[in-house]
């Protein structure tokens, strides 16, 4: 997600931590970090404050991530010949759509 305020060098360090934050966090955090850039003075709190917040929203986003279900396809139906075709699309895309025989 590219941001296109330029940060001072001590934030812009800072910009790289929300790619690993969820979009909801991301946002709120870069707003955060938009206000930060235009004060004149950088208190050490506010910093730490927002360093808290990002560490927080990282470990959420670490939790949601590791939550997500493997993909699995039970091997007796006759789509599992193309099981790693679709697990492929299904990673690289949001939606798709299938269409096959139900073999009822």
């Amino acid at each position: 997600m590219q941001h296109r305020s330029l940060f001072k060098p001590e934030l812009a360090a800072l910009r790289p931590l929300l790619d690993d934050t969820m979009l909801a966090d991301r946002r709120a955090l870069l707003r955060a970090l938009d206000r930060l850039n235009a004060r004149a003075d950088l208190p050490a709190d506010a910093l730490a404050d927002f360093t808290r917040r990002t560490q927080v929203a990282q470990a959420r986003f670490a939790q949601r991530a590791a939550s997500v279900p493997d993909i699995r396809v039970d091997e007796a139906l006759p789509i599992a010949a193309k099981a790693d075709d679709i697990v492929k699309l299904i990673r690289a895309n949001q939606v798709i759509v299938l269409a096959g025989e139900t073999g009822s």
